[in-house]
């Protein structure tokens, strides 16, 4: 059953569908870097117990964990510095040349 969307005869149903993988696709977009670690680890984690829970397996997942978590914790490129605009603005107005440097944070 198709629903009249705004008047327009199109169906809210394909309009929800966009809706919804544009959010999913943001929200992979931003996290990847979560989401990619979690299925890498959960994969190692199967294919390192598969054989029986020892303990070097154990220590071997540990220590891939925390060379993941310092590695986020590390490069994580943190807040933007937005703040700094006026300054920034100033010194394009001076007349003299400027290096403007943009990052993505995610």
């Amino acid at each position: 059953m198709s629903v009249d969307c705004k008047g327009g005869g199109g169906s809210c149903k394909d309009d929800t569908i966009l809706i919804c993988l544009e959010t999913t696709m943001k929200f992979i977009n931003q996290y990847s870097f979560v989401l990619m670690t979690v299925v890498v680890l959960l994969v190692l984690g199967v294919l390192t117990l598969r054989g029986g829970l020892k303990l070097q397996h154990l220590l071997a997942l540990g220590a891939l964990s925390l060379g993941v978590f310092l590695a986020y914790r590390f490069l994580d490129p943190g807040p933007g510095s937005s703040d700094k605009s006026e300054r920034i603005l100033a010194e394009i107005q001076s007349g003299s040349a400027v290096l403007l440097e943009f990052q993505s944070p995610y």
